[in-house]
Formats: structure tokens, sequence, C-alpha cells
């Protein structure tokens, strides 16, 4: 596998809390989602079984980074890639940070999922460009830049 394993000691406000963070380190197949989703629910299974509490991706991983992509190649939020992946993050019991091109209200966005053990989606953030002239944009699908 392709999964490094990283003993974390970090602070909260109710003490020191320690955990194990699993990074993929591969490139993901371009728009070859199933392959992806079963490349990462693989190691999903690996990083639990070496007792990881959360996988982080590369960036697009789900869709693979390969441009351009149409809004309607994008992930949505209720597909079932994330479905798949919250089924197995409950499953193996671990987190996963799941990354891909998803549906923006015009374009597509870069986005990542964050899933908890228990396979619940706390958060999903979209990328936003900083750099961009129209400071109006506020989401990358937007941005003139992405045009």
């Amino acid at each position: 596998m392709t999964v490094d394993v990283v003993a974390i000691e970090g602070f909260m406000e109710t003490g020191i809390m320690n955990f194990k963070i699993a990074v993929l380190q591969k490139q993901s197949v371009p728009r070859q989602e199933e392959k992806n989703i079963d490349t990462i629910i693989a190691n999903m299974e690996y990083a639990a079984k070496n007792n990881a509490d959360i996988l982080l991706l590369p960036e697009c991983f789900i869709t693979g980074y390969e441009l351009p992509i149409g809004n309607e190649d994008a992930v949505t939020d209720n597909s079932d890639y994330i479905r798949d992946l919250c089924l197995a993050a409950q499953k193996f019991q671990i987190g996963v940070v799941a990354t891909a091109f998803t549906r923006g209200d015009i374009k597509p966005q870069n986005s990542a999922f964050v899933i908890n053990k228990d396979g619940k989606i706390l958060m999903k953030y979209s990328k936003v460009h900083r750099k961009c002239k129209d400071f109006n944009a506020k989401r990358s699908g937007d941005c003139p830049c992405a045009k």
C-alpha cells in the first residue's frame, strides 16, 4: 500500500489528544471514479488496520485532477461515491478527507468532504480563489480566473 501512518499529538481545550493520520501518496486515475473509490476504500481498510484515525487524500482524488472538467461530470454532494465512502468509514471506523471536483452553481469546485468514523459528513470545503481580480467571486466556480 502507498499509505503512510503518522502519530500526531495535538492540543485541544480539554487537554492533549493523540491520534494517527494516514496519508495516501498515490495518483488517481482521471475520470475513473469507481476505480478511485475502490482504491480509497482499500486504503481506508489498510489504514484502519494500522490504527489510523483518519485518512487524508491528495487533491481531487475521486475525479482525478485533469482539466477541463464540465460541471455535469463533477461529483454531486449526494452521489453514490460519497455515500460509499461514508459506509466504508462506518464499517472500518476511520475518518477520511475525500477530495473531488464537485458540482457548483456554474462550474465545478475543488472540494473536500470531512467524513468521521461514524460515516457522517462533518463538513464540505470548496476552494476559493483569493488571488482573483474579481473579489466578488464567492465560489471557485464563479472566479473569472477559472474560465
